[in-house]
C-alpha cells in the first residue's frame, strides 16, 4: 500500500479527455441517422483523436508503475530477509 499511495502521490496518471456535449447527451438512434451537424461531427473526431492519445499515454504509464511496483517490491522482499533475521515472522 505503502508503495502505491507513493506512485499515486509522484507519478500520476494521464487524465481521461471530457468527452463533447454530443457523445455525454446523444442517442445512438441520433448518430446512425447522421443527424450530426458539421461542428458536432469535428467534436466527436477531436474527441476520438484525444481518446487514442490518452490510450497510448495509458499503456506507458501502465507499464512504468508495473516496472516500479516490481522493482520496489523485490526490494522490500530483500530488506526484509536480510535486515530482519533476527525477527522469528519469517523462519
Amino acid at each position: 500500500m505503502f508503495v502505491g499511495v507513493g506512485i499515486a502521490a509522484f507519478y500520476p496518471g494521464p487524465k481521461f479527455p471530457e468527452p463533447p456535449i454530443a457523445v455525454k447527451y446523444g442517442s445512438p438512434d441520433m448518430n446512425k441517422q447522421n443527424e450530426l451537424s458539421a461542428e458536432t461531427k469535428a467534436e466527436i473526431e477531436q474527441f476520438d483523436r484525444e481518446e487514442k492519445e490518452y490510450q497510448i499515454k495509458s499503456q506507458i504509464y501502465n507499464r512504468d508503475v508495473s516496472i516500479y511496483s516490481l522493482v520496489a517490491a523485490i526490494l522490500v522482499v530483500i530488506a526484509s530477509l536480510t535486515l530482519f533475521k533476527t525477527l522469528f515472522l519469517i523462519i
